[in-house]
């Protein structure tokens, strides 16, 4: 029993889940972009990389196998941010052992990094559609999710496996047969992107871009209805990477 990447306050969500596994200590760690816990605020973990990459070096230097599961990358775009995908190596480079990511609502690719693995997305697993939009409902990839399954052995090297499931309202079930081939089909068209990382950084950007037109009229009317002060207040969360991706949806049309 216990929990990662939240807590009462900023200290209190960087501290690591630890566990015993077959002899072998696991700490995870999480992290967000949003709902950062402050010094006196409760909240996420913040995504700040050298605090993160300065605690994964100390769980690493103390034998343990290292999970990061970062929330992060944006909903509904099928590649992660090129942004994130530096992050995920600059954490294996401090001694990570597995990245698991989590937030856009969909798969995403998978691919390797100095013989460690990085899974940008498991997409959703439990989660009530209610909380969808009702543009997001009609997405099957909603519906899309992995169950990932880890053998560590002793000198921290391990294997994978992967199983594709379905889930919705009702549950979560296992695919098979041609589900299950197709499933895994996609999962590695979006895999073999990934090691194309000019075409995978275009795709990203393109597809990005197409939520923005949405989310700029979504930020005008709530300007309309609060005020200035609504920008003013988020301002702190742009990233680069937002404004890269503004500069696309702006050029494109």
């Amino acid at each position: 029993k216990g929990c990662f990447g939240a807590g009462h306050n900023r200290e209190a969500s960087l501290v690591p889940y630890r566990c015993m596994r077959g002899g072998q200590q696991v700490a995870f760690l999480g992290f967000s972009r949003w709902h950062r816990a402050t010094r006196r605020v409760a909240g996420a973990a913040p995504d700040q990389t050298r605090e993160l990459t300065r605690r994964v070096q100390k769980l690493s230097q103390e034998g343990c196998f290292v999970v990061v599961y970062p929330h992060w990358n944006y909903e509904y775009v099928d590649h992660p941010a090129p942004s994130n995908r530096r992050i995920a190596r600059w954490l294996i480079d401090a001694g990570a052992d597995l990245i698991v990511g989590s937030h856009p609502h969909i798969t995403h690719g998978y691919e390797e990094y100095k013989g460690k693995w990085i899974f940008h997305s498991l997409g959703n697993f439990v989660f009530e559609p209610a909380q969808l939009s009702l543009a997001d409902k009609g997405d099957p990839r909603i519906n899309e999710a992995l169950i990932l399954t880890i053998d560590v052995r002793s000198d921290r090297s391990y294997d994978c496996e992967v199983v594709p499931v379905h889930t919705d309202g009702g549950g979560v079930r296992v695919r098979h047969g041609d589900e299950r081939a197709a499933a895994m089909q996609r999962l590695e068209q979006l895999s073999d992107i990934l090691r194309q990382h000019d075409l995978c950084s275009r795709y990203f950007y393109q597809e990005a871009a197409r939520p923005t037109e949405r989310m700029s009229k979504h930020m005008g009317d709530m300007v309309r209805q609060r005020g200035v002060m609504y920008i003013l207040s988020r301002l702190h969360r742009i990233r680069l990477e937002d404004l890269k991706i503004k500069w696309h949806s702006v050029v494109s049309r």
